[in-house]
């Protein structure tokens, strides 16, 4: 009886293990969001809210970057460095996204995932 009891206490504990690790209310629930480019944001004529597309870029930053165009239209995408709070770091993750030339065609929030080089 002793044995029948453990058993049935290691088959309930393993189930329980089981579901609390595979709960579907999880905090990190999957993200609408996607993982690769899907357009690219013209830095040159871009609104605010096309600007907050890109990853890192804030409606602070957005604004810092159409305050600085007025002054200095971009003529490459590697200027936008030049912008306060954007850096180089920064940069590294936007340029697959920026343009200086033709229509913005990203039309959703790209996720941020990792530093790339």
């Amino acid at each position: 009886m002793a044995k029948s009891y453990k058993k049935i206490v290691k088959v309930l504990f393993i189930l329980l293990f089981s579901v609390a690790c595979n709960n579907p209310y999880e905090i990190n629930q999957e993200r609408s969001y996607p993982k690769s480019p899907v357009g690219v944001v013209n830095i040159n004529t871009a609104s605010k809210e096309e600007l907050m597309h890109l990853p890192l870029i804030s409606e602070e930053k957005a604004h810092f970057i159409i305050e600085w165009r007025k002054k200095y239209p971009f003529k490459r995408v590697e200027e936008i460095i030049y912008v306060p709070r954007i850096g180089e770091f920064t940069y590294l993750q936007l340029r697959k996204y920026l343009v200086v030339e033709g229509k913005t065609t990203l039309k959703q929030k790209v996720l941020h995932l990792k530093y790339e080089k």
